[in-house]
């Protein structure tokens, strides 16, 4: 008797995977763990936030309340901004004569050629998909944030699928008092990663559009996000407000359920491993020399 290979649905029923009882569930178990172990089958999952705003709005606040809440919840954090992509691109130009950069007070710099904007935004994009294609045991949070004159624009940078799949915070505030909050900020304390200045003059030239309606609104219709996903944020109130604010919403992107994973090279060798079991137990010739047109490309959610 010989027994080919099948889709996991036939090969589950028509051979009786499931009546092969405890040996079955012990089987299953033992192989999780050695899976587990070896980083290829593990229960996880990774959710991409964008916290967006102009400079000054709120956003290192939401972002810092964001880590909080991972961190109570033991997720991985990967924060992952473009000023620092920014940066690097400003330091590099520093031997040279300045031609897409200027440096500016307090160590900062502004863009004169907005080019390196759109530049920025593709090797995030890079870095970030990147980091979502590592192994993780525990659920990760990626929080991707970044500051435009016109988001319009800039998620066009980005690909559609990877925008679907992701939350989004736009915080936002009156122009002057984004000035006021980044000059209080570099005269309270040094400059740091979360301290970095920016000049009024990049703020009042550059970041001078509203994005309110587009976050609002149009970001939904044009990519076909959830309402869920998107967290708009007019931060003029008081802190304890905008808190709730960010908490309100974490608690949508804390809730997300966890799927296992299987690499396509795993699932191979579970079902290697069964057959070679099957054919002992049942004295048959079962071949387990899988093509990839006969291995399942995706797992969907198991505990359905």
């Amino acid at each position: 008797m010989y027994i080919a290979p099948q889709p996991i649905f036939i090969l589950l029923i028509g051979t009786g995977f499931i009546g092969e009882g405890r040996s079955t569930i012990f089987f299953l178990s033992e192989f999780q763990g050695k899976m587990l172990a070896g980083g290829v089958f593990c229960m996880s999952t990774k959710v991409k936030v964008f916290v967006v705003g102009r400079p000054g709005s709120g956003k290192t606040t939401a972002v810092r309340r964001l880590r909080e809440l991972a961190r109570e919840r033991d997720w991985i954090i990967n924060r992952i901004k473009d000023y620092d992509i920014l940066y690097s691109m400003f330091q590099a130009e520093s031997n040279l004569q300045y031609k897409k950069f200027r440096p500016t007070a307090h160590e900062g710099f502004d863009v004169i050629d907005m080019s390196v904007f759109d530049t920025a935004l593709e090797k995030l994009e890079k870095i970030v998909k990147e980091e979502e294609k590592k192994n993780a045991t525990k659920e990760e949070l990626i929080i991707i944030e970044f500051a435009r004159n016109d988001y319009r624009e800039a998620f066009k940078f980005f690909d559609p699928e990877f925008l679907r799949s992701s939350y989004f915070i736009f915080v936002d505030a009156k122009i002057e008092t984004c000035i006021q909050r980044i000059h209080d900020r570099i005269v309270s304390c040094p400059a740091t990663e979360d301290n970095h200045y920016v000049s009024e003059y990049i703020i009042k030239s550059y970041y001078y559009r509203d994005n309110w309606e587009y976050m609002g609104s149009y970001l939904k219709k044009v990519y076909g996000i959830e309402r869920r996903r998107i967290e708009t944020v007019y931060n003029m109130g008081s802190l304890q407000e905008f808190i709730s604010r960010v908490n309100r919403f974490a608690d949508t992107i804390f809730t997300v359920r966890t799927h296992p994973r299987i690499s396509i090279d795993g699932l191979r060798e579970f079902f290697r491993a069964w057959l070679r079991r099957l054919s002992k137990r049942r004295n048959v010739l079962v071949d387990d020399k899988f093509e990839d047109s006969q291995t399942p490309l995706a797992i969907g959610d198991l505990g359905n």
